[in-house]
């Protein structure tokens, strides 16, 4: 999660922040200056991030999303307002206080009743849907590092065919590549897309927006 692109130069950023003014709206800004206000990190994706999930989601019809890790509800009210009034977004926050105000400006967007939120451990969660037999057309990462394997599979499990999912921050903060550094979060990053990299399940495209978001699609049978 991060509100700035690593390694963008600022006009570039300034630029970028113009083009997509739009989304801007009194809503979403009220979202994340009331975040701010109360504590909450701002690591919310950044605004090109923003314009291309809408764009992804809407190109490809996707109308069942998962989303693992909520914070605020940026991201979610985002994605929800690019699906269609049919369409639906499961997204799974641990902490009540982020999840208050994320219903709060899910009601004020109009697309609250889009959305379910569930409260909880995504590792927790997640089994349940599996079992459950749920499947989705679009998934967003974004929650704690250390555990991106194990989101990964289990979105691997509950993805349709032809379905994508998304991974943000996949530049681990801006230090993926810097010599010596070392953190567990970090760490679990460069696993990750070492192993993506390399798995004959899938393809995948890392993109430098945002920390990185990295696609992945599964190959088909």
């Amino acid at each position: 999660m991060s509100a700035e692109s690593t390694a963008l130069k600022e006009k570039i950023r300034d630029y970028l922040n113009d083009y997509y003014s739009s989304f801007k709206d009194k809503i979403t800004e009220q979202l994340l200056s009331e975040a701010k206000n109360k504590g909450i990190p701002a690591i919310h994706i950044s605004i090109e991030q923003a314009a291309f999930l809408q764009w992804l989601i809407s190109s490809f019809n996707v109308e069942k999303i998962l989303e693992i890790g909520t914070l605020a509800g940026y991201s979610a009210l985002i994605m929800a307002r690019a699906i269609n009034d049919n369409g639906s977004l499961i997204t799974f926050e641990k902490n009540e206080r982020f999840a208050a105000i994320a219903r709060k400006y899910w009601e004020m967007a109009g697309v609250d009743k889009k959305i379910t939120l569930q409260i909880g451990m995504a590792e927790d969660l997640l089994p349940k849907l599996i079992n459950e037999k749920q499947s989705f057309d679009f998934i967003f990462i974004d929650a704690d590092k250390n555990n991106y394997d194990y989101y990964y599979e289990a979105a691997l499990k509950l993805i349709n065919t032809k379905g994508i999912i998304a991974i943000d921050n996949t530049f681990a903060f801006g230090r993926i590549n810097e010599k010596g550094f070392s953190s567990p979060e970090v760490d679990a990053v460069r696993r990750l897309n070492k192993k993506i990299n390399s798995d004959t399940r899938v393809q995948n495209l890392l993109l430098p927006l945002g920390d990185g978001l990295t696609l992945v699609q599964k190959k088909e049978l």
